[in-house]
């Protein structure tokens, strides 16, 4: 795990996800060595540093699967919020504080299971939240590997994660038979060296742009797509998926998403069709002035305005409206 930390913070320190796995790794690394220093100290100050690492985990799952399988997923104040309120819940179960609380006569077994459930309660849902996380847009997903990792989180990562959080509720601050800390770091190394082999094998994963071959002549497949975009004007169509375009198109699915992704740069879905709306949104917030914003987004394919203004603002840095005052 130390291993993996220090080749993501020096090989992608530029990527945020990578930042972000780094931590997790480290992290993870502090939770295996929890036991031997517990065992070796009773300091609360030598404790209480690695135990920060170590109730940041799950959190850092959450925010590793936002960074990696989406394009633009920043911390927000609300992040930090849970984080902040995880971390002093666990310090207080941990270190028993205040120690009133744990003095309730015929209650105390009573709050003594609740005490021991909240914080594993914190971590099973950042970790559920990840799931979630890297299942989100799957669908408009162009980047093959990332759609490969997205699989293997749910199929795995994330089955690890759940069965980690029950047995330590199970457990309840027992110390867990050396057969189970063997099982337990086995399948740790076996998920390590295969997320390091994806890793390594697609820096891909962590770049912020389509890998887009050089090639001189553009495809076949390129050229009736760039005819259905720029004549055709088929992104004008609301609820328009890929999978619609590749029938259309006469193609199969991963022929179309590779040609998306390598040959035009574009790593999700959603903004290659927002490329076009957008570009088309500006022209005319320019030429037909009397034009309501509400009738041109949903002539350009939106359910509704506030999408709309959100992908307007993203890509523009204004909003329609201050944009056609300009």
């Amino acid at each position: 795990m130390l291993f993996l930390s220090g080749y993501l913070s020096q090989k992608h320190r530029s990527h945020p996800a990578a930042r972000i796995g780094a931590l997790f790794s480290f992290g993870m690394a502090i939770y295996l060595l929890m036991p031997l220093i517990l065992r070796h100290t009773d300091n609360p100050v030598l404790i209480g540093i690695p135990l920060f690492a170590t109730f940041s985990n799950s959190f850092l799952f959450w925010m590793f699967c936002r960074s990696i399988f989406s394009e633009r997923a920043p911390i927000r104040w609300i992040h930090y919020s849970l984080w902040g309120a995880s971390q002093l819940i666990s310090y207080m179960v941990f270190f028993r504080l205040p120690e009133s609380l744990f003095q309730w006569g015929s209650q105390v077994s009573e709050f003594e299971f609740i005490r021991k459930l909240l914080p594993h309660g914190l971590y099973l849902g950042f970790i559920l939240a990840g799931i979630v996380s890297s299942q989100k847009d799957a669908r408009a997903d162009l980047v093959s590997s990332r759609i490969q990792l997205r699989r293997a989180f749910l199929a795995v990562v994330a089955f690890y994660g759940v069965l980690i959080s029950v047995t330590e509720i199970l457990l309840q601050g027992q110390h867990a038979s050396p057969a189970i800390d063997v099982i337990h770091y086995s399948i740790l190394l076996v998920l390590t060296g295969l997320f390091f082999r994806e890793i390594k094998n697609h820096p891909e994963l962590f770049s912020d742009s389509g890998v887009k071959a050089e090639t001189f002549e553009p495809s076949p497949l390129q050229k009736e797509l760039k005819h259905q975009m720029e004549v055709g004007k088929v992104y004008r169509q609301e609820g328009l998926t890929i999978v619609l375009l590749a029938e259309r198109l006469r193609t199969q699915e991963y022929l179309l998403r590779r040609c998306i992704n390598q040959e035009l740069g574009f790593r999700n879905f959603n903004d290659f069709l927002n490329h076009y709306r957008i570009q088309e949104a500006c022209t005319r917030l320019k030429a037909e002035p009397g034009l309501p914003i509400l009738n041109l987004s949903l002539e350009l394919g939106y359910r509704s305005l506030a999408p709309f203004n959100r992908a307007f603002k993203e890509k523009t840095g204004a909003t329609p409206t201050q944009f056609r005052l300009e």
